[in-house]
């Protein structure tokens, strides 16, 4: 307790520091903005959504230079496989058109207007 005068008066305050400076602090930071979020609260949850951006984009960071590899790697297979598909494909429109071809031949071959 200590004795405050003001104009004359005495007024008898009790006066505990660590106790007053946190409600002190309590009492700013609760304080309501315009929209009736409490200050510290929303300052609170930014700070943690920032926190939670930056671990977020670590593992990201970490995955995608993971998933980089895999997906280079996987193009480059496909690009095999593509190379693969086009060189069968080739071959078997080459194998039908000589079967047109020699059909046609043996029609015409037939029909007795060409002979080999």
């Amino acid at each position: 307790m200590a004795k405050v005068t003001t104009n004359g008066k005495s007024i008898t305050k009790k006066i505990t520091d660590s106790f007053s400076k946190g409600a002190a602090f309590k009492k700013k930071n609760s304080e309501l903005n315009s929209s009736g979020v409490n200050k510290a609260s929303k300052s609170s949850k930014k700070h943690t959504m920032k926190s939670q951006k930056v671990r977020d984009a670590r593992v990201m960071k970490i995955l995608n230079s993971t998933q980089i590899t895999e997906v280079i790697s996987q193009t480059k297979q496909d690009a095999i496989d593509l190379k693969k598909n086009e060189k069968i494909q080739r071959e078997k429109q080459v194998e039908e058109t000589k079967n047109v071809n020699d059909a046609l031949l043996y029609q015409l071959e037939k029909m007795g207007e060409f002979s080999l």
